[in-house]
């Protein structure tokens, strides 16, 4: 792939969009670099990585109302100082099993607004990480109008080391009804014999959208490298408008 120019990133913070809102979306990932020099290690200072930290700043122009882009404040307001909700940045975020995200669970915090006079209200909120950072594959989108699958993506079996990680928005439905999601995954391509590794809690009246959800398995192995993600549909309402990212790592 060749040089990308940022047009169309998407931003989504638990059950909310917030890239009609936003101009610039930035994720640091960094580590805590110590010191580790000794007697007799030699002239060059030693060093050894310590704690990781994951932040995402997002920044664009404040609007408050019922449904985001209108409402970021809305949105940003309903999870600020919330830990464990779901943000993922995707460069582009169209296409399942092609496009890449990034994944984690956060807290936002430091929610920057107003500015001089003449100026377009601004907004600045920062996400910090409570959980490890996922590079993501797009792995379903809506909106979906029935139950269905997204496609079928070729991400490698889990070592004995490594986790799948599943993550889930869900914005708010157009009417009543209920949602499901699963992550399953098979050993080949035409996903016969395919097994539910990860299943989403469902969206209902109980437990409505808007919102978001993270899951992991345990520690591999699964020997399986075809992965899938399903939707089921129940009741009335709709179109749902959800997306599901999916990483091994």
């Amino acid at each position: 792939m060749g040089i990308l120019v940022l047009l169309d990133e998407k931003i989504y913070s638990d059950g909310y969009d917030l890239s009609g809102s936003s101009r610039q979306g930035l994720l640091d990932y960094s580590a805590d670099v110590l010191e580790a020099s000794v007697f007799g290690g030699g002239s060059t200072r030693q060093r050894a990585v310590g704690l990781k930290n994951v932040r995402a700043q997002v920044s664009g122009y404040w609007g408050a109302g019922a449904t985001p882009p209108v409402g970021v404040d809305d949105a940003i307001i309903a999870n600020l100082f919330l830990a464990g909700k779901v943000m993922s940045l995707w460069p582009v975020g169209n296409t399942p099993g092609q496009d890449v995200g990034y994944g984690f669970q956060a807290v936002s915090g430091n929610y920057q607004l107003f500015d001089a006079v003449g100026t377009v209200m601004p907004f600045s909120v920062e996400f910090q990480a409570t959980n490890v950072l996922t590079r993501a594959m797009l792995m379903a989108k809506g909106p979906q109008s029935g139950s269905g699958s997204g496609p079928v993506v070729h991400l490698g079996q889990v070592s004995p080391t490594q986790k799948a990680y599943a993550f889930l928005h869900v914005f708010a439905p157009t009417g009543g009804g209920t949602l499901d999601v699963a992550i399953n995954s098979a050993s080949g391509a035409g996903f016969g014999g395919a097994t539910t590794r990860l299943q989403f809690a469902q969206i209902n009246a109980g437990n409505p959208a808007p919102q978001g959800q993270w899951l992991a398995t345990a520690l591999g192995p699964i020997g399986d490298g075809y992965w899938r993600a399903d939707w089921s549909l129940g009741g009335s309402g709709g179109p749902w408008q959800f997306v599901v990212g999916l990483a091994i790592q």
